[in-house]
């Protein structure tokens, strides 16, 4: 998987930032509650803007994630974690990916999110 085949955006910034009121997390859809450090992200993407606000759970999870692609963790598209890692179930061992999967189950659980399955759980194929 070469996660580096992304368009970069003409404009990006990405700034951790403390949450005033509450907000849902754009990978694992859980709640950033207000008072926590989130990742606020806003980029020109092909003429068009996008914000995605990121926990600092997946924020651990998507470097994680990044170093088996021999990556910094910019390489996985934002709001899009739970598909780069299903994606990488299928690419890589389950020895390898079941420690990323689980950190991203464990955090979402917490965060009232979505948690998803390996191949070698019976999930998506």
């Amino acid at each position: 998987m070469n996660c580096c085949d992304l368009e970069y955006p003409a404009i990006y910034s990405a700034e951790k930032v403390k949450a005033r009121k509450a907000h849902v997390c754009d990978d694992c859809l859980g709640k950033i509650q207000a008072g926590e450090v989130y990742k606020n992200i806003a980029g020109l993407w092909d003429g068009s803007w996008s914000n995605f606000k990121e926990c600092q759970d997946c924020s651990v999870v998507r470097c994680d994630l990044g170093k088996l692609f021999d990556d910094a963790c910019d390489c996985i598209p934002h709001g899009s974690l739970m598909e780069s890692i299903l994606e990488a179930c299928h690419d890589y061992e389950e020895a390898v990916m079941q420690p990323i999967l689980s950190a991203f189950n464990a955090a979402s659980k917490t965060r009232g999110g979505r948690s998803i399955k390996g191949p070698w759980e019976g999930g998506r194929a």
